[in-house]
């Protein structure tokens, strides 16, 4: 049997805050819903469809997605599908929803009036902070261009 890819990339807004498990044995697990937009034609016209994703990000990824994240994030996910999960809704409806697991997410910029659950933003070293081995001041006079 020929071997097979599991892999997804998508990119949307969070429809809700983050919701961080930890379990008993220490495992950390956040649950996050996203929106991905997609189009399709409708009576010759446009329409814009949303594609609701259940995301599952592990481990140390997944406190920071709990604290920096908020509903109307974007971000970026990479992860691999599992089985989607299957419910009725209240109106007796079977839904069903895609589910990516064993995510990575990219934090994408974040919208004017979207705050991070934990606060502001992570703190940034003051201008005077003392310099890595690696980093150097440029001269704007060092500059090729």
């Amino acid at each position: 049997m020929a071997k097979s890819l599991n892999s997804v990339n998508l990119t949307g807004y969070l429809g809700g805050d983050p919701r961080l498990h930890v379990f008993d044995d220490g495992t950390e697990v956040c649950n996050l819903s996203l929106a991905v937009a997609r189009q399709r034609k409708q009576e010759g016209a446009w329409v814009d469809d949303t594609l609701w994703v259940d995301v599952k990000v592990f481990g140390g990824q997944a406190r920071s997605c709990d604290e920096y994240l908020a509903k109307g994030s974007y971000v970026a996910v990479s992860g691999q599908l599992a089985q989607p999960r299957t419910w009725t809704d209240a109106n007796g409806e079977v839904r069903v929803s895609l589910v990516v697991d064993h995510a990575s997410v990219s934090f994408g910029p974040r919208a004017e009036g979207v705050p991070a659950k934990g606060g502001d933003q992570p703190p940034v070293a003051p201008s005077g902070a003392q310099q890595g081995p690696n980093e150097t001041e440029a001269d704007d006079d060092d500059i090729p261009f």
